[in-house]
């Protein structure tokens, strides 16, 4: 029975829980690290090569640059070489580094990872926060801060936030014109006592 294997499954597992194939299996320019040293074989690896595709997806660049066109290259840059950020290699496309910049870049930096228990642990948790990105919530790839929660709720509500902004300045804008008002009112208090005594 032929059996068709995506993304370098390393190996077939029968009914019994007993090895079927043994043969290293593998798709080399999405291979992850794991799969080139012969080390284990988990979700993080599914979770590495889908990261090796949305970034070529979103910047039509692989993750690695190759100073020479060769399999050990390539080979050496999985196992060695930073992946740039995503947003990096767009920079030219201006529109496209900004979108990219940030939350995108966090979800592939951390789907690319070269530690495999540093990456996300499942295929869902990967879709899932890139989901929250495009819902305009936090990522969990990030690490929890107030400011950040605070600026992705403003940006998910805009138009809340920007009435209640709208609302806010004008009553400070109220507040500061009374408190005009009132000082003006006690100077011309004060000149009318000292023209009533002058009288």
């Amino acid at each position: 029975h032929a059996k068709l294997l995506d993304f370098g499954i390393a190996r077939l597992v029968a009914d019994s829980g007993t090895p079927a194939m043994t043969q290293a299996l593998l798709t080399p320019a999405s291979a992850a690290p794991e799969q080139i040293e012969g080390g284990p074989i988990t979700m993080a690896t599914d979770v590495y090569s889908l990261g090796v595709v949305l970034y070529e997806l979103l910047t039509g660049q692989r993750p690695y640059r190759l100073g020479r066109q060769s399999m050990a290259a390539l080979e050496e840059a999985i196992l060695a070489a930073d992946v740039p950020l995503a947003s990096t290699r767009v920079a030219a496309d201006k529109a496209l580094a900004r979108a990219l910049r940030g939350d995108i870049d966090t979800v592939l930096v951390k789907a690319l990872h070269k530690d495999p228990t540093r990456r996300y642990a499942s295929v869902e948790s990967f879709a899932a926060d890139l989901q929250r990105h495009l819902d305009g919530e936090p990522i969990h790839a990030r690490p929890p801060s107030r400011r950040y929660r605070i600026y992705k709720f403003m940006r998910r509500n805009r138009l809340g936030t920007a009435s209640i902004a709208a609302v806010a300045a004008s009553l400070v804008l109220g507040f500061a014109v009374a408190l005009w008002q009132a000082r003006q009112a006690r100077v011309e208090a004060v000149r009318a006592e000292q023209v009533k005594e002058f009288m």
